[in-house]
């Protein structure tokens, strides 16, 4: 019953299309509009962005146990570094060239030296004495490529104490951490844990039982009713989550989020979700949303301090859907001609650059 293309499971490509909004609406109603703030929790959607992608990597780690860890992180780098490059040219030219008016040649050379770490991929909030990034929502594929380097070293060398120890040993110690850090981001260390990489962890951590559970459920065999009462109680996570988001902007209501997102996720990844048939019908307009919701997550906030610019008292909600969605739409189709740029081109580079043992 799971529906997969190449790769893509189409409720879990439906939820981070959906989710991803939720995100642009928490930035556009906390850093753009003045008024009442109409989803305060909006943010929590980047767990579901975490968890899905976490369950999605140790499935990988777990049917490819031959694949030696550089393979891997050069792989995964190779599927950010274009989304992460193209979306830093965007943000550098809206922010620092368009709004900043940072034109002159040292000014420029400094920019981008401090900046240019996004690009790849090692720049987490606090790794540049407490300072956000230039792209603020990249801080997620930044720290995701880190816990990602250091998870599969221990998933290939240390497995067994790994999953069994120091994992279920960091996650308490991480979300007890957490709990106590009354201010986050005001120093480097805090900065760079509580807002980046500890985040990521302690997500990826839960992730990994979410991917047991999904295994589990995946194993067994359901009837009809039983696949509709487990797509009923993943709809209900989803409404509780929105409910949540609505209403809350704490870090125990992000938790909760999270909690209810790890059942969702692990019912909509273990192919027995009813909303699997329903978006599988249309494939790969499941699989664009998905890959598009990356786009929407990474432009989004260029286009929202340009309005900020352009427009300070504030535009509709639907002139700031329309104007990230065309860029959304630019950013994707661009990405996507680079990547099957490098990837016709790096066959014949690799003929006339490299030499074959041979000879």
């Amino acid at each position: 019953m799971e529906k997969r293309a190449n790769g893509h499971i189409p409720a879990a490509d439906l939820g981070k299309y959906f989710y991803c909004w939720f995100i642009v609406f928490y930035h556009y109603y906390n850093y753009y509009v003045t008024g009442p703030d109409l989803l305060p929790g909006g943010k929590f959607g980047v767990e579901y962005f975490l968890l899905a992608a976490g369950v999605f990597f140790f499935r990988h780690l777990d049917r490819h146990p031959d694949e030696t860890p550089g393979a891997y992180i050069g792989h995964r780098f190779a599927r950010l570094f274009p989304w992460a490059l193209t979306a830093f040219v965007f943000a550098f030219a809206v922010i620092r060239l368009y709004i900043n008016r940072t034109f002159a040649p040292r000014d420029l050379a400094t920019s981008f030296a401090r900046d240019i770490w996004e690009v790849l991929l090692v720049k987490a909030n606090g790794m540049n004495h407490g300072k956000g990034l230039l792209n603020s929502p990249a801080w997620t594929i930044s720290s995701m490529f880190l816990v990602e380097i250091v998870m599969v070293g221990c998933f290939t060398t240390c497995k067994k104490p790994f999953l069994r120890v120091l994992l279920p040993m960091s996650l308490m110690a991480g979300f007890g951490y957490w709990r106590h850090v009354e201010v986050a981001g005001a120093t480097t260390w805090i900065g760079f844990t509580t807002f980046g990489t500890l985040r990521v962890w302690l997500v990826y951590g839960c992730a990994w039982y979410c991917y047991r559970l999904s295994e589990a459920l995946r194993r067994r065999s359901f009837s009809r009713r039983g696949e509709f009462l487990l797509t009923g109680a993943e709809t209900l996570c989803h409404i509780l989550a929105i409910w949540m988001m609505l209403r809350f902007d704490t870090r125990y209501f992000q938790w909760c989020a999270l909690l209810v997102f790890f059942i969702a996720v692990a019912i909509a990844t273990s192919g027995h979700s009813l909303w699997n048939d329903l978006v599988g019908k249309c494939p790969r307009a499941a699989r664009s949303l998905g890959t598009l919701s990356l786009s929407v997550f990474l432009v989004h906030w260029p286009v929202i301090k340009l309005f900020r610019k352009l427009w300070p008292a504030g535009v509709s909600v639907a002139a700031m859907i329309g104007a990230v969605l065309v860029c959304s739409l630019v950013h994707c189709m661009l990405t996507e001609c680079l990547i099957r740029l490098c990837r016709r081109l790096k066959p014949r580079l690799t003929e006339k650059l490299i030499k074959s043992p041979a000879a």
